[in-house]
Parts: structure tokens; C-alpha cells; sequence
């Protein structure tokens, strides 16, 4: 039998799944509320991430259960939050945010992590506009992966592709004059690898942002 460093015996595999989205251009700030969210199935290690984009979120709860910052970018317009929520299937997710109304939420839930402490994570703010966008994280041997990407174009924008993940959902609103576009990916059984790629393709050119976390 071969044994793999780190490996915790007879631990269950880290799994994660992406389970729902939702947006807002209306409603009245500092509080947006997401009735009715998607998050797995219930289970004593459930946690619930949620991806928030556009207004800087300054607090996530989820069922009431406060989240905490996972990882950020973009000037934290864009930002990754946990909590630990083991009951229930469904929840009203409350985002305190800002001024503009907007606001883009996305939502994946995991189990089984033997830590809560991202093994690595990833900040990407694209300096120019292109339509490709790469960055790199680190990645544990039966472990998982959490990767979000948000950007602003024409009312046509497509978030076409990921590398290095797998992409799960795109949630786009328009205002009329531009799309807000946060896109979900994620990756179980991940293998070891150091300065893993992650690449995001678009239908334009565009200023993207990405997040990531793994953890095992």
C-alpha cells in the first residue's frame, strides 16, 4: 500500500459542487438579499462559499451565519467568502455592500475539508484589456478548487472558457449599456502541482478579475 504525505488515513474526499446565482441592479443599499439560494445538501461539513461581485461586499451571512474573506481583488469589488452552515438546503443569502445597486453573487458548497485555511489561493486584477487572462495557484492532491471570474463589456459578453477548472455557471445582468458579467468554476480531486494555471477565455476584450482557493 502506498501511502501519500499528508494524507489523512480513512478520511472521506474533499468534494465540492456549484449550486446557484443570483443578481440585482434595484435593490436599495446597504443590505441586498437573496431569498431562496441554492446550497447542497445538508451535512456537518458543509461550507457554503460565495463569490460577490461589484459593490464592495463588507459582510456576507448566509442563514445568519456570518462568512468570513476567503481571498479578494479588483479594489475588493470582487471577493470570495466562507461560512459553515451544516443545516438546511436552501438560504437567504444577505450581502452589506455599497452604493450602486448592483451586486452579483455566486454560490458552491464543499465537504469533507480536513482544513477551513485555504491551502493556497489566487488574486488576478488584469492591468490591460485582453481576451484571455492567466494566473496561477497551487494545488493539493485530493483536494479542491474554488475559481470565480468577473468582468464589465457590451451587452454580449460570454465568459467562453476556463483552464484548470471547470466552468460550472456565467450570471450576467445588463443595465442596457453594459453587461456585469461573474462566472463560476471548480475543481475536485485536484493533484499536487505548483503555479497550476488558471485561465479564463472571453468573446471580447475586457479588464477580467479572477479568484481562486484550494484547499485539501
Amino acid at each position: 500500500m502506498i501511502i501519500f504525505p499528508g494524507a489523512v488515513i480513512g478520511a472521506p474526499a474533499a468534494t465540492v459542487s456549484w449550486t446557484d446565482s443570483a443578481g440585482t441592479l434595484t435593490s436599495t443599499p446597504p443590505d441586498y438579499t437573496f431569498t431562496g439560494m441554492s446550497i447542497g445538501a445538508a451535512h456537518p461539513t458543509r461550507q457554503v462559499f460565495v463569490a460577490t461581485y461589484y459593490d464592495v461586499a463588507t459582510a456576507v451571512a448566509v442563514n445568519g451565519i456570518a462568512a468570513s474573506v476567503v481571498v479578494s481583488a479588483g479594489s475588493n469589488t470582487f471577493r470570495l467568502w466562507r461560512a459553515a452552515v451544516p443545516t438546511g438546503t436552501t438560504a437567504s443569502i444577505v450581502v452589506t455592500s455599497g452604493t450602486s445597486g448592483r451586486e452579483l453573487i455566486s454560490v458552491w458548497a464543499a465537504y469533507n475539508l480536513q482544513s477551513t485555511t485555504p491551502y493556497d489561493t489566487a488574486s488576478y486584477a488584469a492591468a490591460a484589456n485582453a481576451t484571455t487572462h492567466t494566473t496561477s495557484i497551487n494545488t493539493k492532491s485530493g483536494g479542491i478548487l474554488i475559481a470565480t471570474a468577473a468582468a464589465i463589456g457590451t451587452t454580449a459578453l460570454s465568459l467562453t472558457g476556463w483552464t484548470g477548472a471547470t466552468l460550472r455557471n456565467n450570471l450576467s445582468i445588463s443595465d442596457g449599456s453594459s453587461d456585469f458579467l461573474l462566472g463560476a468554476a471548480s475543481q475536485a480531486d485536484t493533484v499536487t502541482a505548483t503555479g497550476a494555471t488558471l485561465r479564463t477565455t472571453w468573446n471580447e476584450s475586457v479588464l477580467a478579475d479572477m479568484l481562486g482557493a484550494t484547499f485539501r
